[in-house]
């Protein structure tokens, strides 16, 4: 059989394409299926690959094969998403590189904006410049209650939710509709992050905002994060959140925190509650606060804070039950993996992972003739054969 031909490229493309995935030699290697030494050469340009072998490279580090016949490497494609400045990460981590697949999270995320602002220069209908500012000295608490307005979710709605799943439906649908795109991780299955590096990504933009939740986390601390986040883009910042210890914030952090767990946790709503309203002991147990967090469907560590903030509890108390949470989590985190039961059909996920604002965009364009059928399928990522399904699954979540 003939030798593949050699791919004539520049081989800082090779160094580009391993790094923006966060890949250092030795792991490029294996995953390509070639020695360590290759890698090597081929970066330095001692060798070249060859075209079989760049298909393959193309492939692993997650950019078209035609990329790395540029003259150039192309580093603004991924400009502001892979190189961030402000990473609000934990105290403690042992480093700031990011994952391959939070790096493959971030630049999908940028794709699917960088459609919907394509798509809209081709219908015309632009979307809005953000326009939620933090007014001169307004307070987390004062800018919660004006949000809250904003949404149009009053609390009823939030009690009669029968489920934390359909709460974090009803804040996403929300938010999106301030033209914020919500995605959700999990879209690269093979490349999965964890909720230690990563609980939630703000992406900050005059135009289409980004927040990225983690699919791994739990659903009520995915309800926390979107608020959280929210509350980093009104300030117009861009970074990460991860697990913390929660002592040590920066200011930004606590207006945010401060933000999202009133938006959510009005002080009036929980004042008025019963088991609050006449309350004199302010040491709680696991079950009470449960009863309330099911109830606001947020979690229990939310509960026990907003019950400090309005004095129902005591810093100590609270300093107590938030040590024995973290500990918990950890231990779960740490335990053997448990098996899983194979989750939500592929439309479904499909979804949760982009969102009723970009996937109701596209299909919409489509059925006005702004794209054909195969830009269909590109620009949502999926093949022909679940499009019936995704909008099946779109037309359940559409007001």
């Amino acid at each position: 059989m003939a030798r593949s031909a050699d791919a004539i490229i520049n081989p800082e493309l090779l160094v580009w394409g391993r790094e923006t995935i966060g890949y250092d030699q030795e792991l490029a290697a294996k995953k390509i299926g070639v020695t360590l030494q290759k890698i090597a050469d081929w970066e330095d340009g001692e060798k070249r690959p060859t075209v079989k072998q760049l298909i393959k490279a193309a492939n692993v580090y997650k950019r078209p094969f035609a990329s790395f016949y540029f003259s150039s490497p192309p580093t603004h494609w991924d400009e502001p998403y892979d190189k961030l400045e402000d990473w609000r990460t934990l105290p403690d981590a042992e480093s700031s590189k990011k994952s391959p697949g939070l790096i493959l999270e971030l630049r999908e995320a940028a794709r699917r904006r960088e459609i919907l602002l394509n798509l809209s220069m081709e219908t015309g209908e632009n979307p809005e410049r953000f326009k939620l500012p933090r007014f001169q000295k307004e307070t987390p608490r004062s800018l919660a209650i004006r949000v809250r307005k904003i949404l149009r979710t009053p609390i009823e709605d939030q009690f009669t939710c029968a489920s934390d799943l359909m709460a974090l439906r009803m804040w996403r649908a929300a938010v999106e509709e301030l033209d914020v795109l919500v995605f959700q991780t999990g879209f690269f299955s093979g490349y999965p992050v964890a909720v230690r590096e990563m609980r939630g990504v703000a992406l900050h933009f005059d135009k289409l905002p980004i927040i990225i939740l983690n699919s791994k986390d739990t659903v009520t601390a995915r309800i926390f994060t979107i608020m959280h986040e929210l509350g980093h883009i009104i300030l117009g910042q861009s970074g990460l959140s991860n697990f913390r210890n929660f002592q040590q914030l920066e200011d930004d952090e606590v207006f945010c925190n401060e933000f999202a767990g009133e938006l959510l946790v009005p002080s009036t709503s929980l004042l008025s509650q019963p088991e609050v309203k006449a309350r004199l002991n302010k040491v709680w147990s696991d079950d009470e606060l449960r009863t309330l967090a099911t109830r606001f469907r947020v979690s229990k560590p939310v509960i026990l804070r907003r019950l400090l903030a309005i004095d129902k509890t005591t810093p100590s108390h609270y300093k107590k039950m938030l040590a024995k949470w973290k500990k918990e989590w950890e231990e779960e985190q740490s335990a053997p993996g448990r098996i899983s039961s194979g989750g939500p059909a592929y439309h479904t996920k499909f979804l949760r992972c982009h969102g009723g604002r970009f996937v109701s965009s596209v299909v919409d364009a489509y059925d006005r003739d702004v794209i054909h059928v195969g830009e269909l399928s590109e620009y949502l990522g999926s093949k022909l054969k679940h499009i019936d399904a995704i909008r099946d699954d779109l037309a359940k979540v559409s007001p």
